[in-house]
């Protein structure tokens, strides 16, 4: 820098903002995508113990969500396999937004074995929403790296994906106390899940199905400091 004047990969740095900015209203759908994986989460797994003693909820919400390990790379490979017997790129889109239906309709049926106070009732509904949650988790990941330009994912995704944590993962347990405050319902925060799963799916429609095309190659100029 001193002997140039230069900062190493500052053009790379001025591109990716560029392609930040051409992601932009990309970002509001991609982000309505985004929250019912960390919405589900908090509302199944960490409000758990509302309804049974902690270390109860603690052995259940851990065996489910070992359990769910196996989602990831079974509807990995099955989407895999599909795509390259159909070549079609938005395969992963799709089962993104079956996942994400399929966690909508089940959601309030899942808080009613939740609520029912009986540990097996618990241990199967928790069980479908590890394995769906996981599949939905699968398909949007391998998919949506895939959505932007190369040079804004990382920005456009931690964006996204911050935001929709922060703002409905975060506050679901809370969220889910005051629906069955207001409603009397322990069954309420399921269909608050369905109404998340519901962006979801207009999220992932209103998101490109394929990859982009191949945009101009990034170009960066290092210089040798040394």
């Amino acid at each position: 820098l001193q002997r140039t004047g230069e900062i190493p990969g500052r053009d790379e740095a001025v591109d990716a903002v560029e392609a930040v900015k051409r992601s932009g209203p990309k970002v509001a759908a991609l982000a309505a995508a985004c929250i019912l994986s960390p919405a589900a989460f908090y509302a199944f797994f960490v409000f758990a113990p509302a309804f049974y003693p902690l270390p109860q909820a603690t052995v259940l919400a851990t065996r489910c969500l070992l359990l769910s390990v196996l989602a990831l790379p079974l509807a990995g490979a099955a989407i895999d396999a599909r795509r390259a017997t159909h070549g079609d790129d938005g395969v992963a889109a799709d089962a993104a937004a079956a996942a994400a239906l399929a966690l909508g309709v089940a959601s309030p049926a899942i808080f009613a074995c939740l609520a029912s106070k009986n540990a097996h009732a618990a241990a199967l509904g928790l069980t479908v929403a590890a394995f769906v949650h996981s599949a939905f988790n699968a398909a949007l990941a391998g998919w949506l790296v895939r959505a932007f330009d190369p040079r804004a994912r990382g920005a456009v995704l931690g964006l996204a994906w911050n935001v929709a944590a922060a703002l409905v993962g975060g506050t679901a347990p809370a969220f889910a106390v005051l629906l069955i405050e207001v409603t009397g319902s322990d069954v309420a925060p399921g269909f608050y899940i369905s109404v998340l799963a519901m962006l979801a799916v207009g999220g992932i429609r209103a998101l490109p199905r394929a990859p982009p095309a191949a945009s101009e190659p990034v170009t960066a100029r290092y210089t040798d400091a040394t």
